[in-house]
């Protein structure tokens, strides 16, 4: 593997290294795990750094593809090999790049997987708290809460605020208890309790 894809390789491997603590919970609370959800936390104060490294490679990737090269003192047909490695060099930085900014955008969209909790409930039996979450440092934290939230039988409908680290939650006494909620949401690794 030549070094420009290896560098390439490189900046996607720390973009994802910066999303684990994201990722991770997410594909955890997905599969049921929720335990999985609270290994990669430590991650979370490493991201600016990986994520300047990995816009760095990619920028120094692009620099490389995309500076003017003299192909006149090449022979003609060194000329055709150079281009032809050029364009799928530069078909892999741009793969590279998507990929990056999926990665990197993932908390922001991710809410798109959390389905509604469709969930009927005597109305007479809804009850409304309210939490206060630490421990989360970003929208994917949220996400994460919703998610796991939405998938637990008897929450009719859950709010997650990431800015004011709160979380309401409207549930059917009769199925889950307030401490199974607060149970839920530190069995991710935030602690919650009633405001």
């Amino acid at each position: 593997m030549n070094t420009f894809k290896s560098s390439m390789a490189f900046a996607v491997l720390t973009v994802l290294i910066s999303r684990l603590c994201c990722i991770v919970p997410f594909v955890a609370v997905i599969s049921g795990l929720t335990g999985g959800a609270t290994i990669f936390p430590f991650l979370e104060p490493w991201r600016p750094l990986l994520i300047i490294i990995s816009v760095s490679i990619l920028a120094f990737g692009f620099y490389q593809e995309y500076k003017p090269k003299n192909l006149e003192v090449m022979k003609p047909c060194c000329q055709t090999n150079a281009k032809k490695k050029s364009n799928r060099n530069r078909r892999f930085l741009w793969t590279t790049t998507v990929i990056s900014v999926l990665l990197f955008s993932f908390p922001f969209y991710s809410q798109v997987f959390i389905s509604a909790n469709a969930q009927a409930a005597d109305s007479k039996q809804l009850k409304t708290i309210q939490l206060s979450v630490e421990g989360m440092s970003c929208q994917g934290c949220a996400n994460n809460i919703m998610l796991a939230l939405s998938r637990t039988n008897g929450i009719a409908k859950d709010t997650v605020v990431f800015t004011t680290k709160t979380a309401t939650v409207t549930f059917d006494e009769s199925k889950i208890s307030s401490r199974e909620i607060i149970a839920t949401v530190d069995n991710l690794g935030f602690t919650a309790m009633t405001k």
